[in-house]
C-alpha cells in the first residue's frame, strides 16, 4: 500500500552545521540506517518560493506554497528511494531551524559543531578551489552535484542558477561588473562582502552565523528535538547516542561505515592552511563564540573538546624550532614526485605529477623535504608548478605555499612561484595567495628575482 506524505515525512532528521564542519560524514553515517533516504544539501528545494533571498529565512517566508512543494519533493525523494524516513542535510538550515519547523513541525535537529580556526581554514580552502569552476565529480553522472541541482530546480529559478554559473566561469576581468561567486550558506549581502572583504572573514562570518543561529534557536528546544555533537572527540558512542536520539536502532552498516570513514587524524593541526599573523587574527575572531558555546552548556573536563588556543599546537612548534641560516651546506633528497635542486642558490622544489594524492603523495614528506632544506640553510625557495594542473580542498597549492611560507618567513627567507596555469592559477589568483608567495611566469625569472636578493 502507499503510504501517504504525512507517513512518510513523520519526525525527519535534519543535520545542520557549518559548511565543512562534517555534516555531511555524519549525515552519511546515520543515513546507513536501512530505512532511512538521506538529501544531501538541496538548496534549491529550500529556497523555492524565496529565490531572491538568502538563507536566513524567517518563519513567516515559510508560506502554503512553499511548504507544499517543499514537503511534495522530499516525500518524492522518500517513495523513490524505497525508505519510510527522511533524513536531510543542508548547511543553508543552521541560518533557518525556525523555517524548517515550519514546514516539518515535528522534526529533530541534529547540529554537528566543529572548532572554529579548523572549521573556516577548512572553508577557505574549499571555498577558493571551487568558487572558480564546477565542481568535479566522482559519482556516477546520475548521482552528481549538477545532476542532483538539476532535478531541484524549476524554471523560476533559472535566472539565479544562470547567474551563479556565470561567476563560476567567467574571466577574472569581468568578475567586477557581474560580482565574484559565492560559495556556502547565502548571508544577506553576500556579494557585497565578497566585493569588500577578504576571503578569511567572510567565512568566518559564515561559520559565526552558521553556529550561532542554529544553537540560539535549537537550545530553545526541548531535549527530544535538539542535541548537538563536537567532531573533535568524535566516536563510536556518539553515533550511538545520536541513533537513540533519533529513536532508531543502532545499525551495524552503519557502525561498520563509521569505522572505516571516520579519519580522526584529519581534525585539528594538519588542516591548518594560515601564516602566523592570519592564524592570530582569526584566533581572536573565533574566541568568543566559542567559549559562548562552552559557557552556555556546560561539560566535564572529560568531555570538554579540545580548546582553541591548543588545538594548533602541532603546528606552531614546527614554527618555533629553529632552522638553518647562512649558506646552504647540502640539499635534500628528492621525492618521485617532487623534484629538489639549486639553481644559483636559490633551491627549487618541482612537483611532477598533476595532480596530489594524499595517499601516494604525504603531506608529511612534503613538510620534512622542507624542513631539511631550511635547516641546510637553503631559505630561499621557488615552488614550480609547471605540472600540476588541478587542486583540490584537501591537498593542494594552499598546504603547498602556506606550509612553505610559514617555515621559510620564520628565517626571514623569501618564497616564490612559477609556471601555473589553469586551475592552479586560478585558485591561486582568487584566494590571493601572492600575498605569501610572488608569482613569476618562468623558474628563471623566480630564480633570478630571488637570487637578486640578499641572504639572511
Amino acid at each position: 500500500m502507499t503510504r501517504s506524505d504525512d507517513e512518510l515525512l513523520a519526525k525527519p532528521i535534519v543535520v545542520v552545521g557549518a559548511g565543512r564542519s562534517g555534516m555531511n560524514f555524519l549525515g552519511d553515517t546515520i543515513a546507513q540506517h536501512g530505512s532511512l533516504a538521506v538529501a544531501t544539501e538541496p538548496r534549491l528545494i529550500w529556497k523555492y518560493g524565496n529565490d531572491n533571498k538568502s538563507d536566513a529565512l524567517r518563519p513567516e517566508d515559510a508560506h502554503p506554497k512553499a511548504i507544499a512543494h517543499i514537503r511534495s519533493q522530499f516525500a518524492a525523494h522518500v517513495r523513490q528511494q524505497g525508505k519510510s524516513r527522511l533524513i536531510d542535510v543542508t548547511p543553508g538550515n543552521s541560518l533557518r531551524l525556525g523555517f524548517v519547523e515550519r514546514v516539518f513541525p515535528d522534526c529533530q535537529f541534529v547540529h554537528f559543531i566543529r572548532d572554529g580556526v579548523d572549521n573556516v581554514l577548512s572553508m577557505r580552502r574549499f571555498y577558493a578551489v571551487f568558487a572558480r569552476t564546477i565542481r568535479p565529480e566522482k559519482d556516477p553522472v546520475r548521482d552528481s552535484f549538477m545532476m542532483r541541482r538539476a532535478r531541484e530546480f524549476r524554471l523560476r529559478q533559472l535566472p539565479g542558477i544562470a547567474t551563479e554559473v556565470i561567476r563560476h566561469l567567467a574571466p577574472d576581468f569581468l568578475l567586477p561588473l557581474i560580482g565574484p561567486p559565492v560559495l556556502g550558506v547565502r548571508l544577506p549581502g553576500m556579494v557585497g562582502m565578497r566585493r569588500e572583504m577578504d576571503l578569511l572573514d567572510v567565512c568566518f562570518l559564515q561559520w559565526r552565523a552558521s553556529v550561532e543561529m542554529a544553537c540560539l534557536y535549537g537550545r530553545r528546544l526541548p531535549p527530544d528535538r535538539y542535541m548537538e555533537c563536537r567532531i573533535e572527540g568524535f566516536s563510536l558512542e556518539d553515533v550511538k547516542n545520536i541513533f537513540e536520539f533519533c529513536n532508531l536502532g543502532t545499525s551495524p552498516k552503519a557502525i561498520a561505515f563509521f569505522e572505516k570513514r571516520f579519519e580522526s587524524k584529519r581534525i585539528g593541526p594538519a588542516m591548518n592552511d594560515a601564516d602566523p599573523d592570519e592564524l592570530k587574527h582569526l584566533r581572536d575572531q573565533v574566541e568568543p563564540t566559542m567559549q559562548w558555546i562552552e559557557r552556555r552548556k556546560p561539560r566535564s573536563d572529560e568531555e570538554r573538546p579540545p580548546d582553541v588556543s591548543t588545538a594548533h599546537r602541532e603546528v606552531e612548534c614546527d614554527r618555533g624550532r629553529p632552522l638553518g641560516s647562512g649558506p646552504a651546506t647540502n640539499t635534500p633528497d628528492s621525492l618521485a614526485w617532487l623534484e629538489c635542486r639549486p639553481e644559483q642558490g636559490v633551491l627549487v622544489l618541482k612537483f611532477l605529477v598533476g595532480r596530489l594524492d594524499s595517499k601516494q603523495h604525504r603531506k608529511e614528506d612534503y613538510h620534512r623535504v622542507l624542513t631539511e632544506a631550511i635547516a641546510a640553510g637553503h631559505n630561499r625557495i621557488v615552488l614550480n608548478f609547471s605540472n600540476l594542473g588541478y587542486t583540490n580542498h584537501t591537498w593542494g597549492i594552499f598546504q603547498l605555499i602556506f606550509t612553505a611560507n610559514c617555515l621559510v618567513k620564520d628565517t626571514g627567507g623569501s618564497l616564490a612561484v612559477c609556471n601555473m596555469k589553469g586551475h592552479v592559477r586560478r585558485v591561486y589568483t582568487f584566494a590571493s595567495l601572492g600575498k605569501c608567495a610572488p608569482e613569476y611566469r618562468s623558474e628563471s625569472r623566480a630564480v633570478e628575482a630571488l637570487a637578486s636578493q640578499p641572504h639572511t
